[in-house]
């Protein structure tokens, strides 16, 4: 995935008490398959994404949203996401991450509460989003005097816009199923241990045939589709943000073997692990702080 992500800047003022810390600010582009993202999640931190061109596919908690020119979505903390394109498409994407996120009735790192919609249309007001996407980025991309105060002041700015238009948006009109709920919950937490879908369908109490069925309706993915992409999209996370080794990976996220993983990997991204690990760093990029737990 061709992308450039700058430098952090911290110390952004969002409060009397909390003040959230700008952890990256990137320009991504998807071009090819390949340079999408399987689902994974981000603890401890809320990501802001602006597609200013092209257009999109992004499967979050579960739901699928179709993206184009002028949409934000916000991914709180700890929410599983996947990001894709369609077949010979193309989308460019500003994004931002925010961590240290603390406002009141909501966990840590949330920026929207539960119940609201995840896709925002800025609509009318995209030029004041993507400026404000734009200047953050230059910012920490190329700092100047009194850049990292500025982004801070930036920062806030977006925030409080984000808020507005959350506030602006209904809540949405199709709750999903209770019954996939409790199956992409169990997957969710369990996708690196031994799975089957006999046990996921057992925790909605379902038979498999029909558990697949349903879950497939609503996400997109069979069930064991779906626990494959939460392995790829955790395994590359921890191969872009630590130095473990590819065979510590696989293991940590489910994979009997390296060779496996590595051969399951480079069906989904294209690459074989290392050598999106190279990649990675050759575009430019500085090596990730090992900041998973």
């Amino acid at each position: 995935m061709p992308q450039t992500i700058a430098r952090r800047a911290d110390g952004c003022c969002f409060g009397a008490e909390e003040q959230p810390q700008l952890a990256y600010a990137s320009l991504w582009t998807y071009e090819k398959q390949q340079d999408t993202r399987p689902m994974h999640r981000h603890n401890g931190m809320c990501e802001l994404l602006l597609t200013i061109e092209g257009n999109g596919i992004h499967t979050v908690d579960g739901q699928v949203y179709h993206t184009q020119r002028g949409d934000l979505l916000v991914y709180n903390a700890g929410i599983v996401h996947e990001d894709n394109i369609p077949p010979n498409g193309l989308e460019r994407i500003y994004a931002v991450g925010v961590s240290g996120l603390r406002l009141p009735d909501r966990p840590p790192d949330f920026l929207l509460p539960h119940g609201v919609e995840v896709r925002l249309c800025t609509g009318s007001r995209f030029g004041e989003f993507e400026a404000l996407f734009r200047l953050i980025y230059e910012h920490t991309a190329e700092p100047r005097r009194h850049s990292e105060e500025m982004s801070a002041h930036l920062l806030t700015a977006l925030l409080l816009m984000v808020l507005q238009l959350g506030q602006e948006t209904r809540e949405s009109e199709q709750p999903e199923s209770a019954q996939v709920n409790l199956m992409r919950g169990y997957i969710d937490t369990h996708y690196a241990e031994e799975i089957s879908l006999e046990r996921i369908a057992a925790q909605a109490g379902l038979s498999p045939y029909y558990a697949s069925h349903l879950f497939k309706e609503y996400c997109g993915y069979s069930p064991m589709q779906y626990v494959i992409r939460r392995r790829i999209g955790e395994a590359q996370s921890l191969l872009l943000l630590t130095q473990r080794t590819v065979a510590q990976i696989a293991a940590q996220t489910g994979f009997d073997s390296p060779s496996h993983f590595s051969t399951i990997f480079s069906k989904y991204t294209g690459r074989s692990p290392s050598a999106y690990r190279k990649n990675f760093r050759q575009d430019g990029r500085e090596d990730g702080e090992d900041v998973t737990q």
